[in-house]
């Protein structure tokens, strides 16, 4: 089945996967910095704070970065438990407030000023050969946290989000997001890192994913966790095992756009490209 998706999927990432639709994705914040050093720590904070809805999504990032001024990374490597605070002051997203966003600053600063950046930590974990990238995750979460200066709870709710457990049952879904940012290069992904390859990427899961992966065929799943995780990055890497976490951002886009509803609507359905595969 998963090798008779292969034109259908490539048509949704013709017609999704393009310039035009970053702005109701929270990568479109990162693509606002020239600099390298600045998109990664902006690119971590972003997928930090993806979970929602895409306009509060974008609000809360917007709200996450503007105390950072032009070059987070600069004001990152000089910021202090005392000022980190006083700039985050009001923040709040969902359960992630003020105390939290100041204590991913100084994590992410510390990672600046003592490893040169968020890619050393992964790199230091991440086998080669691994088939893919959870052994680097898990590392970059650790170090992160092993980093925190004295000031940082790193118990608190809020920080443990940016903190996801990679070795739990969990999809892990906005790390796995940043990695899919830094390690693949098109029109939309960076592609700034090189100690992994695209190969070894796993899919972001979120809910569109997750529902579409199922209508299709990829997953028998109903829990939307690690396990589905693997079984549709599987059905990926059968149609390009080189970068199999291509069809990542135009699926979740055919779900985020609402062209392909939560309930089947024979209007938009007779429109997708996939309705010769879709199992609704």
């Amino acid at each position: 089945m998963s090798l008779r998706l292969k034109p259908f999927l490539d048509r949704v990432l013709a017609r999704y996967n393009r310039r035009e639709f970053l702005p109701t994705d929270p990568l479109s914040a990162v693509h606002r910095y020239p600099d390298p050093r600045d998109q990664e720590v902006v690119a971590y904070v972003a997928a930090g704070l993806a979970f929602g809805n895409v306009k509060s999504v974008l609000a809360g990032v917007a709200a996450a970065l503007a105390p950072l001024g032009s070059r987070p990374a600069r004001t990152l490597t000089n910021l202090g438990p005392a000022a980190a605070l006083r700039k985050a002051q009001g923040f709040t997203y969902r359960w992630v407030r003020d105390r939290d966003m100041a204590n991913l600053w100084l994590m992410l600063g510390a990672a600046l000023r003592e490893a040169g950046g968020l890619e050393p930590l992964f790199a230091a974990a991440q086998p080669a050969s691994a088939p893919d990238t959870l052994v680097g995750a898990d590392g970059l979460v650790c170090a992160l946290s092993d980093l925190a200066p004295p000031a940082v709870d790193v118990l608190r709710r809020g920080t443990r989000s940016f903190l996801p457990g990679v070795s739990g049952p969990g999809a892990s879904k906005r790390l796995h997001m940043f990695l899919r940012w830094m390690v693949r290069r098109d029109e939309l992904d960076l592609g700034l890192w090189t100690a992994a390859r695209p190969a070894q990427l796993l899919v972001p899961l979120d809910t569109h994913v997750a529902r579409i992966g199922r209508r299709l065929g990829l997953t028998a799943r109903r829990t939307a966790g690690k396990a589905m995780v693997q079984d549709i990055t599987a059905g990926l890497r059968a149609l390009d095992p080189a970068d199999p976490i291509k069809y990542d951002f135009a699926l979740a886009h055919l779900g985020i756009l609402g062209a392909c509803p939560t309930r089947a609507d024979p209007k938009l359905c007779a429109k997708c490209p996939l309705v010769p595969v879709c199992r609704v």
